[in-house]
């Protein structure tokens, strides 16, 4: 995506969260709140070097921290691949995949939501998938979703103006180019708040499951589509 932002002349950043990638940190050291930060900070940066017009493009979670950082900057264009909405039912589903590998193991434990939780609050960390997911993260995550901050900025500002302009991309494998009820229920939302939504539907497999990567073409122009619009206003 930063390829073809580059090709038509949109600069972009792509960064590593306190924590992940080659920033400094662990990973349980994350937190919702901690990446909220870090995501001000580069548009902070971002501003004070010049840039004026400035979109955020989320993927999954990251659509709830740029939510959070709308909060209290001044954005132009929202933009979301298949966002999660629902900071619970995210965690809820992560755990699976810890249920899931015990259960697939030959030395397999008897692992439920219930002991991931126990285990949490024992150590205040645990792994899954590799990770290591502290009792921070979870808690935070679990209180984050559309609603609670469309709650705290209708508490402050108007939620119309900071939200002007956010498309939702759904990649699914839906017919007739429909978006599942969730992310639908989630537009919805966002017009009662009289947000100027649009919800994007496009063929193709869910590439944050698969194991090798996948590029989305569709997805892409639609992107830059969204993105060339605006430049043009």
């Amino acid at each position: 995506m930063a390829s073809r932002l580059a090709e038509a002349g949109i600069a972009s950043v792509y960064f590593d969260y306190f924590g992940s990638g080659e920033s400094q940190g662990h990973f349980h050291d994350g937190s919702v709140t901690r990446y909220t930060e870090d995501l001000v900070s580069v548009v902070e940066l971002l501003k004070s070097q010049g840039y004026e017009s400035i979109t955020l493009l989320g993927i999954r979670c990251g659509a709830l921290i740029a939510l959070n950082a709308a909060k209290t900057l001044d954005i132009d264009r929202l933009l979301f691949w298949n966002p999660v909405l629902n900071g619970k039912l995210w965690v809820n589903q992560f755990f699976r995949l810890r249920i899931a590998a015990s259960m697939a193991s030959d030395d397999a434990k008897n692992v439920s939501a219930k002991t991931i939780r126990e285990e949490l609050e024992a150590q205040q960390y645990t792994e899954i998938a590799g990770y290591s997911v502290s009792q921070t993260f979870v808690d935070e995550m679990e209180s984050t979703s559309l609603e609670t901050i469309l709650e705290d900025i209708a508490q402050s500002r108007n939620t119309a103006n900071i939200l002007c302009n956010t498309t939702l991309f759904e990649v699914n494998s839906l017919s007739d180019n429909a978006v599942t009820p969730v992310l639908g229920k989630a537009a919805d939302l966002l017009r009662a708040k009289n947000v100027n939504v649009q919800v994007i539907a496009i063929s193709g497999d869910q590439f944050w499951m698969t194991q090798e990567i996948t590029l989305n073409t569709a997805l892409f122009d639609d992107t830059l589509n969204q993105l060339t619009q605006v430049r043009v206003e």
